[in-house]
């Protein structure tokens, strides 16, 4: 006699973000770079996406104020996600 028994396994824990993210404020020629970010997950092939968009808040020439909003994704493989956000507000 024999007896084949089938398992499926679901991933279904997101990747957790390794980062301390607060929101800041800069003056023009003080914006820091991205922050280096990573993750961990219960799977390999971590995948880090990263945006970056910028908001004009003023029209002055020499230094506009503006608003930068930092997000990162974090994707497993198995579409798994986690977030975070940080705004950086640039002003004069």
């Amino acid at each position: 006699a024999s007896h084949t028994q089938y398992v499926m396994v679901e991933d279904t824990i997101p990747p957790v973000l390794n980062a301390e993210l607060s929101n800041i404020t800069a003056t023009c020629n003080s914006v820091p770079p991205p922050p280096d970010v990573c993750g961990t997950d219960n799977c390999p092939g971590l995948r880090i996406n990263f945006t970056e968009t910028k908001q004009q808040m003023s029209e002055n020439l020499q230094c506009p104020n503006y608003m930068l909003r930092r997000s990162w994704t974090l994707i497993d493989n198995c579409g798994n996600t986690a977030s975070a956000v940080q705004t950086v507000m640039v002003a004069d």
